[in-house]
């Protein structure tokens, strides 16, 4: 009669094992226009790489409405591949925003955006079952930052709100397991660098940034985001 529940535990532990190692949120780049003025556009087209291998594309635009208000959106797709299994993972992910911004002198500009996103992230696993599952985000993201013809920098810290609405499985055991995403709303803070160089309308830009779990520290997720892409201020 003992056999059971440790052939049980044995399983369970198995299943964790096969599954281990899979991220259910990856953090996008932060979008950081540092507006000058009304009408002002940006635009960037991103490559990005994970802490867990995946590979990123991204696109992000903003506009200034008035000299006080602006609107930004991002849309994010990432894949990644284990070489020595089937474990495979791919996301995409959409967002908009709005909030204010206010040059403090000639190049100096603070601003803070609020936010909401929606993604989807698919996973299979080594024993090839797979999951995918939808959550919402809900975000604030300040910033300050030095704007010049030839050069930019800004510090950015996002702080983020997850809630996951949707989880589907092909598999009993990895609907148990991910049911917890459903009931648990995990909270993060994303701080990153940012660094832009070249001209005045168009700019190399580099992006560092990090990705910390405040409430939850088994939520599986990955922890970086390090981009790189071309960088249009109209």
């Amino acid at each position: 009669m003992k056999e059971l529940p440790n052939r049980y535990l044995l399983g369970i532990a198995v299943l964790l094992l096969l599954n281990s190692c899979s991220i259910y949120y990856a953090p996008n780049a932060h979008n950081v226009p540092l507006f000058k003025g009304k009408d002002d556009v940006r635009i960037s087209i991103i490559a990005s790489h994970g802490g867990y291998d995946y590979k990123g594309t991204e696109i992000q635009g903003a506009y200034a409405i008035t000299d006080k208000i602006g609107l930004i959106t991002n849309g994010f797709i990432a894949h990644a591949e284990d070489d020595n299994s089937p474990k495979s993972g791919e996301g995409s992910f959409l967002e908009i925003g709005a909030g204010y911004y206010k040059p403090l002198n000639k190049f100096f500009v603070f601003e803070t955006y609020n936010g909401i996103g929606a993604g989807e992230v698919y996973n299979m696993y080594r024993d090839r079952s797979s999951s995918t599952v939808n959550f919402l985000k809900y975000f604030i993201q300040p910033s300050i930052g030095f704007s010049s013809k030839v050069f930019d920098a800004a510090l950015s810290s996002r702080f983020c709100a997850l809630h996951y609405y949707s989880i589907q499985s092909n598999s009993m055991e990895n609907t148990g397991n991910l049911l917890g995403l459903k009931y648990d709303v995990p909270l993060l803070i994303e701080p990153a660098l940012t660094l832009r160089l070249g001209w005045k309308n168009v700019k190399i830009q580099g992006q560092y940034g990090l990705s910390f779990i405040l409430n939850n520290p088994e939520f599986d997720h990955d922890g970086l985001n390090l981009n790189v892409g071309l960088y249009i201020g109209i």
